[in-house]
């Protein structure tokens, strides 16, 4: 987005207006000189909000305006109409989330294992601790914690799934595998963020090894 602004009065100076904000927030250009020829051209001002990784709430920031002029009429003091803040409101893009290539495996009871591979979709401010947690017995998922942080969020890292024998009841079944996580950032704990686990399981197919 963009906003304009410009001067009401012929400056018998250069006035020059000079934009500050905070560091989440750029504009483009930061200073905006008005001369006698130029003085009732509104020049466009480029506002773009830093674009990072993590994902935040929706945030609230501030332009400040100052003019400084040889001409005294549009020196420090002088009033800007309607204000001299321009307030920004910047929403994230960026939304937390734990990210599996796939919710379906089939295993066979002492035989062929399943895999899939878990990461994070953004940077948690805190390490974040993904557990598994299968349905049956005898099914396993191994690593059973996966430990994810700041340098490591967006890297797989891969889940191995086998059935012991038994964990059938001589029939092909369906098992799930369902997770849980914990952090010290609010973004990457299950019990205050329930639309992080969406999908929030794995589901297994189980043959029964002498099938």
């Amino acid at each position: 987005p963009s906003l304009h602004d410009g001067i009401v009065e012929i400056p018998s100076a250069t006035a020059t207006i000079t934009l500050a904000t905070t560091t989440e927030v750029r504009v483009s250009p930061t200073v905006l000189a008005f001369t006698s020829s130029n003085w009732d051209t509104p020049q466009s001002v480029l506002v773009t909000a830093v674009d990072d990784l993590f994902d935040e709430d929706t945030q609230y920031h501030t332009i400040r305006h100052g003019c400084v002029s040889n001409d005294p009429d549009y020196n420090v003091s002088i009033p800007f109409v309607p204000t001299s803040l321009v307030n920004v409101t910047v929403y994230d893009n960026d939304h937390a989330a734990v990210v599996m290539t796939h919710t379906t495996v089939r295993v066979r009871e002492n035989g062929a294992n399943g895999t899939y591979r878990i990461k994070l979709a953004t940077p948690p401010r805190a390490s974040a601790t993904i557990s598994l947690e299968p349905s049956a017995a005898g099914l396993q998922a191994l690593p059973a914690k996966l430990v994810f942080n700041s340098s490591t969020w967006s890297k797989d890292q891969v889940v191995t799934v086998s059935a012991r024998s038994g964990t059938t009841a001589g029939r092909t079944e369906i098992h799930n595998i369902s997770f849980s996580v914990v952090s010290g950032d609010a973004s990457y704990s299950s019990s205050s963020n329930p639309v992080l686990l969406q999908p929030n399981r794995v589901h297994v197919t189980v043959f029964d090894e002498a099938s």
